[in-house]
């Protein structure tokens, strides 16, 4: 049923009274008019083009009606997007580079005086009929439509801004710009080359040649956590997969667990974003990691941890699978779990076992002090990728594309994020050629669980492999002479005694009945030894622990061969 028109004496810019209110659509329809009126003049210039009429608020038009009208202009320019619940523009830089930037009520009326003409409509002799003329479009009218959550879901939106060219589920390179497909900004321009799987892996396994792997398996973790970005941002961009912490372990400071986690990011052209961690109040790693979330930036890493690590936010984010809220200081929103990718480096931290859990560990071994570094024809590591970023990114797309091609076979190993895992211990083994993806990670979780354990561990290291026999005084005795925490009830109370009795019996619990213990690189031998009576009437037999290299653990690695550079 058409809606009922009265027609009033017209004027000039007069139009008929429609009973209904103006519908958003009918505000782009370039303010036609009723045969009845005159025309309103709304050329700026003679030689300026018709653009699309978009009515301002008033008396006639609603504020939703006009947010509504103005957005789906906007949005048909292919420049204007929802970014975060605000309204952007994607704009070239002149060094080629794409970058977002917001338009605030401010610059939002010279913006879109671009590619709309803007007119309002007025009742006129007391509400007889109705006049529509050109008018300005303010810093009021702005505000008040920038504010309209319906309008700006009108938008096309941007989920993630990426540094990179992404690979799709079918295997195609994203362009740069805006991806439909996945609501991703390339903000970079760049010729992704299509590259042999062959050629990819031996290119990706060339940038690992100089760390030194604890076991053959950490380098396929290793491998897994190269490839981790471009599979969650790209591959599995925005639907349910849920990653582990990359976590590295260095049995040494300098030994690269920084420069790993730096290397990954460079292939990605991304910077990282690091949290340190602090104890409680602000600035503690709760506080550092929400603060780092609401930046936005994907790769976040944890840097240096030590201690007990116990963080129910991480916990909770590793495993969200989507919308996540976060608070820091005076700000709060609400993220997404999957645009991120989380990383972290430690030589030594305790965590409890729901973080074990979410963990993918890669432990690396100081190179010896005469090691023979790679050189490249760039200054170092970082800047060799740098150059040859679009060459890299190509060998982490074609590896994953073979993936693709092959119909995302997996492989089932023991590992709590099994959908992520399974997969990625197929590309590792078939790809890659390297050994299974969790082969000894459970004893590596053990440990991390363990705090007795990872004491062991730590002051095997300190004794820089060399055999020693020692009594759980002489181990408490060596801890401090390393400025170690030792593991026992209210330490530093000067009670020696109480310390030796609850470590002792904690590392009696860990043999379980067994005479040796074997710890990722070192074994641990029960023994006895005889001790003098500190009244120094006779002796007595006192437990002790032997502590020597596990055989086959690595002493000294081969040199690599010098690296072929990339064409």
């Amino acid at each position: 049923m058409k809606p009922e028109i009265t027609t009033l004496p017209t004027g000039d810019h007069c139009l008929p009274i429609d009973n209904q209110q103006p519908s958003p659509e009918s505000l782009l329809r370039g303010g036609q008019q009723s045969s009845d009126s005159k025309p309103a003049l709304v050329d700026r210039c003679p030689d300026a083009p018709l653009l699309p009429t978009a009515y301002l608020p008033g008396d006639i038009t609603t504020i939703r009606e006009s947010a509504i009208g103005l957005m789906q202009a906007l949005s048909k320019t292919g420049s204007v997007f929802n970014f975060r619940n605000r309204v952007v523009t994607l704009e070239s830089e002149p060094d080629k580079l794409l970058a977002l930037e917001a338009l605030s009520k401010t610059r939002l009326p010279s913006y879109a005086e671009r590619y709309v003409q803007f007119r309002r409509k007025e009742w006129i002799k007391g509400g007889e009929s109705i006049r529509d003329l050109p008018r300005a479009f303010s810093q009021r009218h702005a505000g008040s439509i920038l504010a309209c959550k319906e309008a700006l879901d009108g938008l096309p939106k941007i989920t993630r801004l990426l540094s990179f060219a992404t690979i799709r589920d079918d295997g195609t390179v994203s362009p740069s710009g805006y991806d439909p497909q996945t609501g991703t900004v390339g903000i970079h321009k760049m010729e992704v080359p299509n590259i042999p799987t062959d050629e990819a892996v031996r290119l990706l396994l060339n940038l690992l040649g100089d760390w030194r792997w604890a076991s053959p398996s950490d380098q396929s973790r290793a491998v897994a956590a190269l490839l981790a970005p471009m599979l969650r941002l790209g591959l599995f961009a925005g639907k349910s997969l849920v990653m582990p912490i990359f976590m590295v372990e260095a049995d040494h400071s300098q030994s690269g667990k920084g420069m790993l986690v730096k290397l990954i990011a460079s292939i990605y052209n991304e910077p990282v974003r690091l949290v340190t961690h602090r104890k409680g109040g602000v600035g503690s790693l709760d506080e550092e990691f929400n603060r780092a979330l609401l930046e936005g930036r994907p790769i976040i890493s944890f840097d240096n941890l030590r201690g007990r690590i116990n963080s129910a936010t991480l916990e909770s984010f590793v495993t969200a699978d989507g919308k996540f809220s976060v608070r820091a200081l005076r700000s709060e929103g609400i993220v997404d779990s999957r645009d991120y990718v989380l990383y972290a480096t430690s030589n030594a931290f305790e965590a409890t076992e729901d973080l074990a859990n979410r963990l993918c560990a890669i432990r690396i071994l100081r190179q010896p002090e005469d090691y023979g570094w790679r050189t490249w024809e760039e200054d170092g590591l970082i800047a060799h990728v740098q150059a040859n970023q679009a060459t890299y990114l190509g060998a982490v797309a074609a590896v994953l594309r073979s993936w693709i091609d092959d119909g995302k076979p997996s492989l089932e190993c023991a590992h709590r994020q099994r959908e992520w895992a399974s997969g990625m211990n197929w590309i590792v083994q078939r790809i890659f050629c390297l050994p299974p993806l969790t082969e000894g990670h459970d004893v590596l979780l053990k440990r991390v669980r363990n705090p007795v354990l990872g004491f062991l561990r730590e002051l095997a290291i300190a004794m820089n492999g060399e055999e020693r026999i020692l009594t759980t005084a002489e181990i408490i005795a060596e801890a401090h002479v390393n400025g170690m925490a030792v593991p026992v009830l209210n330490p530093g109370k000067n009670d020696s005694k109480a310390e030796q009795l609850h470590l002792g019996t904690q590392i009696h619990c860990l043999f379980s009945g067994r005479d040796s213990l074997g710890l990722e690189g070192w074994t641990i031998t029960r023994t006895e030894v005889r001790e003098r009576r500190p009244d120094g009437d006779g002796y007595f037999d006192a437990k002790a622990y032997c502590f020597r290299r596990a055989e086959g653990s690595p002493q000294q690695p081969q040199q690599p061969q010098q690296p072929q550079q990339p064409q």
